[in-house]
């Protein structure tokens, strides 16, 4: 998987985890609060070391598209 489909997923995740962090404080719920925060900074670690790598490298994708020559 490209690093790109990896910072989009972590993305993904990001929000959803800030999503969740929002209604356990609605909620009340201080450990889920705090599984959430936690899991959260770690994939804001993941994401600011995959960004830093990203700009760095280059992907390329090759399409052969059309009949044989």
């Amino acid at each position: 998987m490209s690093d790109l489909q990896i910072i989009a997923d972590l993305e993904n995740e990001k929000a959803e985890l800030e999503a969740l962090i929002v209604e356990s404080d609605a909620d009340g719920d201080v450990v889920g609060r705090l599984n959430f925060s936690t899991r959260l900074e770690v994939i804001t670690l993941k994401l600011k070391a995959l960004r830093e790598r990203d700009a760095r490298v280059a992907e390329v994708a090759i399409l052969f598209d059309g009949a044989p020559v």
